[in-house]
């Protein structure tokens, strides 16, 4: 019997730093991972879109990046 985590795949990416921080702040309070909240909410997104109910408007600037439901 095979457990999620067999299932994982490591992926890379950037994150601006300000955010990086804050992550790091909530995975502290929440005694959990970064990795266990980004997947979370990679998982929430996605559920979303599929659901059809959100419609995400991609603003790009010089320094980040906003996503605005």
């Amino acid at each position: 019997m095979s457990s999620e985590a067999d299932n994982l795949v490591v992926v890379s990416f950037k994150l601006p730093s300000r955010e990086l921080e804050i992550l790091e702040e909530l995975a502290r309070r929440r005694n959990t991972t970064k990795s266990e909240i980004i997947r979370r909410a990679v998982c929430y997104y996605v559920s979303e879109k599929l659901a059809g109910k959100t419609r995400p408007i991609v603003t790009k600037t010089p320094n980040n990046m906003v996503i605005r439901p």
